[in-house]
């Protein structure tokens, strides 16, 4: 794969300071040259993932290989562009190095992305899970949910997300996201009380109805 070109404006020194800690374990010249493909990559992540994905992958070479922030980075715009199998397998390389548990929730999106939903499943119920802080475990939570209702389990999906964060609404956005995951699910599985139940619950988070949850209450009375 052709090397993608580097804007002349980046220079590498707009990585945070531990992406640049790590590089400094490199030789200085590829230390500049890793550095100028992952501000890149970062860059052009929302626009053209596609393009951050290549970055991302030249930046992989050589002793950078065994850089932690270079293969979160692969697998970052791995998943972003859906080469879940590749993501996952940088995420996992990532970790190793690091010991980073925040990634746990992208490596069980991918396994649930490759039809390997109790994987996902078993990193929620892993002991690095419990090491997450709270709206990274809620995210987890709602991807290993969403991988049982990928198998038609609703009742074990919706059994996942009620939980604390969900009940008493703090912090109130991975609550509100909690809830009306939980909300959607009964309705799905025909329990319009609780789906009405948990929808209107939702509108005690998001006073403004952002999630449109009143044209949803208004379809369930009807």
């Amino acid at each position: 794969m052709e090397e993608p070109e580097v804007s002349l404006e980046i220079t590498g020194k707009e990585l945070p300071g531990e992406i640049k800690s790590e590089l400094r374990t490199l030789p200085e010249g590829l230390a500049t040259f890793v550095s100028k493909h992952l501000v890149a990559a970062s860059q052009a992540l929302d626009e053209d993932p596609q393009l951050a994905y290549r970055h991302a992958q030249a930046a992989k070479t050589g002793s950078a290989t065994r850089v932690a922030a270079v293969r979160e980075v692969v697998g970052v715009t791995a998943y972003a562009v859906g080469e879940y199998a590749v993501a996952l397998s940088e995420l996992q390389a990532a970790k190793r190095i690091s010991g980073q548990v925040d990634l746990l929730p992208m490596m069980a999106d991918c396994y649930r992305a490759l039809g390997k939903p109790d994987k996902a499943v078993e990193i929620l119920q892993s002991k690095e899970a419990s090491k997450l802080l709270v709206d990274e475990y809620s995210e987890l939570v709602l991807v290993a949910a969403g991988a049982r209702k990928d198998q038609g389990n609703l009742s074990a999906a919706m059994a996942l997300v009620k939980n604390n964060v969900m009940i008493k609404g703090k912090p109130e956005f991975s609550a509100l996201r909690l809830r009306f995951f939980y909300a959607e699910t009964a309705l799905a599985a025909g329990d319009k009380d609780t789906a009405r139940e948990w929808f209107k619950k939702c509108l005690d988070l998001d006073p403004a109805d952002e999630l449109e949850v009143k044209e949803i209450l208004q379809g369930i009375e009807n």
